[in-house]
């Protein structure tokens, strides 16, 4: 049975060869028959590539919409149903925590001078404002909105200076660059001797903190210390977030690389006003919506495993593209220097299939 393509391809043939074009297969091709030579096979490869351009993008699509419906509980829809005794949650445990986190941390810079607390020295912390949930979305039975700033110990941005400690080894320094694709990369980690200050265990990072692009090209872009690196710091133009309880990082990650909610919101704060990056203020107010732990982890575990996969496969689809498009260039120049013949041209091919 002749297919739509097949009658299509029929039409194109019959009107290059009205036009004077000498239409030849990619096998039996000839560049010396005539001055129009049509090879079918040559365009088709453009093809391959477009598709493969097109199968890219609908990954990323993919990706995104896996994320919406992670952070809006769609992907735990059923099992939460299923689970009636599902409570709603407050993040009462997280600001207790945060807060005598903060009394600690007090206690022991006065010890550190040799000063006793002052009277009414508590009264000094400072109480993390909650979001204005008028015109958020309603969130599934059991889940609440909160601030960054309420389900962090605190929010700081990176030293100034950190160039005249630059050393071929020492302390992992992360910049902006190491976490440019929302994951921290160590491949091309930079090296820092840190001052022995307060200023340099200030930007000190822990294990699960996370970390956000807060200038330049790759604004917003965040990662998460997944390495437990003993002795790593960061940049300026990094800002560290460190959740009261890691077990909610993963889940604050999602939601902040998610374009439909975080990331769209922290654009908007960085390009809304004409300002070059994030302030922390941006961060801290940054409204997040948080589920059950449990629930939280089951999200987290559901989302990683379609992500990954996504990521291979578009991995694998942009290795074949440059492949494609390799032998496509190839095939040109010969074709352009007079040099490509039947021989050759299965030459070239083969090398690019020994190439894979």
């Amino acid at each position: 049975m002749t297919t739509p393509e097949a009658i299509a391809r029929e039409e194109i043939d019959r009107q290059l060869q009205e036009c004077g074009w000498i239409l030849q297969d990619m096998a039996d091709m000839n560049i010396m028959a005539g001055t129009g030579i049509a090879l079918r096979e040559f365009w088709n490869l453009g093809a391959v590539v477009s598709a493969l351009e097109r199968a890219r993008a609908n990954l990323r699509r993919y990706r995104a919409s896996v994320l919406k419906s992670a952070v809006e509980g769609r992907l735990t829809a059923t099992l939460r149903n299923a689970n009636k005794a599902n409570p709603d949650i407050e993040p009462a445990s997280e600001l207790r925590e945060r807060r005598q986190r903060w009394e600690q941390q007090q206690l022991a810079t006065y010890e550190s001078k040799g000063k006793k607390p002052p009277k009414n020295w508590q009264s000094k912390y400072k109480e993390p404002a909650a979001p204005d949930t008028a015109n958020l979305p309603e969130l599934p039975t059991g889940w609440c909105w909160v601030t960054v700033d309420q389900l962090t110990e605190f929010v700081t941005s990176g030293s100034r200076g950190w160039a005249k400690y630059y050393s071929d080894e020492g302390s992992t320094f992360i910049r902006a660059q190491d976490i440019k694709t929302d994951a921290l990369k160590l491949e091309t980690i930079a090296h820092v001797n840190p001052p022995n200050s307060a200023e340099g265990r200030r930007t000190q990072t822990k294990h699960l903190d996370l970390l956000v692009t807060i200038t330049g090209a790759n604004v917003t872009k965040t990662a998460i210390e997944e390495f437990g690196l003993e002795d790593a710091y960061f940049s300026q133009h990094v800002a560290l977030v460190r959740p009261v309880d890691t077990k909610l990082t993963r889940f604050m990650h999602l939601f902040i690389v998610c374009p439909a909610h975080g990331r769209r919101r922290l654009e908007k704060d960085a390009y809304g006003a004409g300002k070059p990056g994030l302030n922390l203020d941006n961060i801290r107010t940054l409204a997040v919506p948080v589920a059950p732990i449990a629930e939280a982890e089951v999200i987290v575990n559901i989302a990683a495993t379609s992500l990954d996969s996504s990521k291979r496969v578009e991995a694998s689809a942009l290795s074949n593209e440059i492949r494609s498009n390799r032998l496509r260039q190839a095939i040109l120049k010969n074709a352009f220097e007079g040099m490509l013949t039947s021989q050759q041209l299965n030459t070239t091919t083969g090398r690019q299939e020994n190439e894979r």
